[in-house]
């Protein structure tokens, strides 16, 4: 899909959007993305987040206020899954760690790529669809934010 800013066309990765990040944010491929007062950053244990997917491209905004420009465009490529939005997502370990008797219940957000079963301080990723056999990784449906995406 082709999308112009600033009279620039480019192409963007399937079911990816470009959103304004957060100043100071870091993040690489992969990591949860959530929304902080309207902007993106990387997800952490924390309560109020809203997840909306993941990074599709490494981010370093370090010294950049707040919706400032990535790269020459309005903001990096996030993954939003539109098709799916599941997506596998580190287990936590020890007492926090997601088992299979949790599936069908909340997971919660515990890192940038980490999820967890443990809702204080927390949250929530989406719901818990599955399990690696080996329980390192965990399978998560996104919650719905009701804003259209």
């Amino acid at each position: 899909m082709a999308e112009k800013y600033n009279g620039q066309s480019f192409d963007l990765h399937e079911g990816c959007q470009r959103l304004k990040v957060k100043g100071d944010t870091v993040a690489v491929i992969g990591d949860i993305a959530v929304l902080v007062a309207g902007y993106v950053t990387v997800g952490s244990a924390a309560t109020s987040l809203k997840i909306i997917g993941t990074f599709a491209e490494d981010v370093n905004t370090t010294g950049a206020s707040d919706g400032a420009e990535f790269d020459g465009y309005v903001g990096p490529q996030i993954n939003l899954g539109l098709d799916k939005r599941i997506f596998w997502f580190t287990n936590s370990t020890a007492g926090d760690a997601i088992a299979q008797a949790d599936c069908g219940k909340k997971a919660y957000i515990n890192g940038a790529r980490t999820v967890t079963d443990t809702s204080t301080g927390r949250s929530v990723a989406g719901t818990i669809i599955a399990l690696s056999p080996d329980t390192a990784y965990v399978k998560v449906a996104l919650e719905p934010l009701g804003i259209g995406l």
